[in-house]
């Protein structure tokens, strides 16, 4: 067939599956996605023969409605750069590549950033481009919903061809066309066309993905995610059960936990006088002590804060992270 000029569409081999095309449904999350990435390009590639024009004429406007363009779309909450890319000796060519966004981000965009687009574009381009955002906007809003009250029978994406790069006729994508064309047909159909969304077989694939790199050994990476899948199936209905908590003291954390501190006291200071506070333990002279004979003295019996304070009246200095068993060698050894 590939050698035929007429009636050929460009199939080697036949379909596997003939399915009738009324069975085709376009997923409403990749309609959003690829429409969008055309409008964000269109959008770059405007900013930067812009400031192309204006860097010719002052060096210093060099990239300023691009870097307006990239504070803008930060500014609505999503992560977003534009560089240039490299050539093979590692230097900077003339062509731009930006972040990949996802389908939240988009969605993002597309509803805050109309609203900021004065601050970038042309004066005359500005509305036009701001509409084109808008009515699709509230086109993938009817056709992302439920139950949708309208079907779109109209989307002028050309409304700017002649007068600005990336509106012309040619730039019409298989999706512009469906979305317009197809769209109300399916709607008629089917009443809404989010009940065909491919999105669970995405978040599958995802999902499949991560076991394949990160929890699977590569010797039987298709057994292992099928296995895994297997097993989430059979424990979907035990999941762990939280414990219900039944406060039975409501003030408690108010006052009851600042009562037991203020009346708990420490083992260790209970033998010191209610007139030396903590802080002055560091302070007390040494006492001349009298000599005593080592078998009258059990050291088992003394605090830690006795120990280090009859170590320290013998000059033994470095007792500070002793334990008692350690304070007590040292005692014995000393005496």
């Amino acid at each position: 067939m590939l050698k035929k000029l007429k009636d050929n569409y460009g199939c080697c081999q036949e379909p596997l599956l003939n399915i009738e095309l009324d069975h085709i449904v376009v997923d409403e999350l990749h309609l959003l996605l690829r429409i969008t990435d055309i409008l964000t390009a269109n959008l770059i590639t405007e900013v930067i023969e812009w400031d192309i024009e204006e860097y010719l004429e002052n060096e210093k406007n060099k990239d300023a409605h691009l870097n307006k363009l990239v504070s803008s779309i930060r500014s609505c909450g999503v992560s977003f750069s534009v560089w240039k890319k490299k050539n093979a000796d590692g230097k900077e060519s003339n062509v731009h590549d930006w972040t990949s966004l996802m389908g939240n981000d988009k969605k993002i965009l597309l509803n805050h950033l109309p609203a900021k687009m004065n601050e970038f574009l042309r004066p005359e381009t500005a509305p036009k481009v701001i509409k084109i955002w808008e009515d699709f906007a509230a086109v993938y809003k009817e056709v992302s919903n439920w139950q949708p009250n309208t079907s779109p029978t109209e989307y002028d994406v050309t409304s700017l061809a002649g007068l600005q790069e990336g509106y012309e006729r040619k730039r019409v994508t298989p999706y512009m066309h469906i979305m317009v064309g197809h769209i109300p047909w399916f709607l008629q159909m089917y009443k809404t066309v989010t009940i065909f969304t491919g999105q669970g077989v995405e978040r599958n694939d995802d999902v499949a993905r991560s076991i394949v790199l990160r929890k699977s050994n590569k010797w039987d990476s298709v057994g292992n995610v099928l296995r895994q899948e297997s097993r989430q199936w059979q424990l979907k209905n035990m999941e762990c059960q939280p414990r219900t908590y039944h406060k039975r003291k409501a003030d408690y954390r108010d006052e009851g936990i600042y009562k037991k501190k203020k009346e708990h006291v420490p083992l260790e200071s209970e033998n010191i006088p209610e007139q030396l506070s903590t802080g002055d333990l560091n302070d007390v002279s040494p006492q001349p002590s009298v000599p005593t004979p080592l078998q009258s003295v059990d050291f088992s019996s003394m605090t830690v804060l006795q120990l280090k304070q009859e170590l320290k009246r013998k000059g033994i200095t470095g007792i500070t992270r002793k334990t008692k068993h350690e304070l007590i060698q040292l005692l014995i050894a000393n005496y």
